[in-house]
């Protein structure tokens, strides 16, 4: 067990003396960062504060429950589940809270980073000129592939958005665990 889990059930046994608790209700921090990695437009991504669960749900449904106008009878057996999800969302709002978006991650930034931290200068300089002007996202990710930094880029863009993903659930108050 890694020292932050011990941690975190050391300080859960203190402020909840006489409840069992179970690793289930623990934030997977590698579910969260593939979360954060792979948002999809029109969705709204949050975090059950009390289990852990990650839960989509997109933004059409979910105004439609705010706005009080979802017709359950017009959507599909499988949709059920989502439009629950969603109600339980917006009448328990504070028992949620909502992952960070692309903007708050920022990879453009994490991009500039990797480019001051990539070795040898040659390589940075060049991936430096890539990630200027339009076509940034696109020029990079080829360059990297081109100049064989492919893994080293995703290692660092995962170190970078577990670092994020760390003191978002600290700022949150919501315990994970780290495999």
């Amino acid at each position: 067990m890694t020292r932050h889990i011990q941690g975190v059930l050391e300080n859960l046994s203190r402020s909840r003396k006489d409840c069992s608790f179970d690793m289930g209700n623990l934030l997977k921090l590698q579910d969260l960062i593939e979360e954060m990695d792979s948002q999809i437009d029109g969705y709204y991504t949050v975090v059950n504060k009390e289990n852990g669960q990650i839960i989509s749900v997109s933004e059409d449904i979910l105004r439609k429950v705010e706005d009080d106008e979802i017709d359950r009878d017009s959507h599909p057996d499988w949709e059920q589940d989502v439009i629950d999800n969603a109600i339980n969302i917006v009448e328990n709002e504070e028992n949620y809270a909502t992952i960070p978006s692309r903007f708050d991650i920022d990879e453009y930034s994490i991009m500039e980073d990797f480019v001051l931290a990539v070795k040898p200068e040659k390589v940075s300089d060049k991936l430096y000129t890539a990630i200027k002007g339009r076509g940034a996202f696109r020029r990079f990710k080829d360059s990297i592939s081109e100049l064989s930094v492919e893994e080293q880029w995703y290692q660092f863009k995962e170190q970078r958005l577990k670092e994020m993903a760390i003191e978002w659930c600290k700022e949150e108050g919501i315990a994970y665990f780290d495999e």
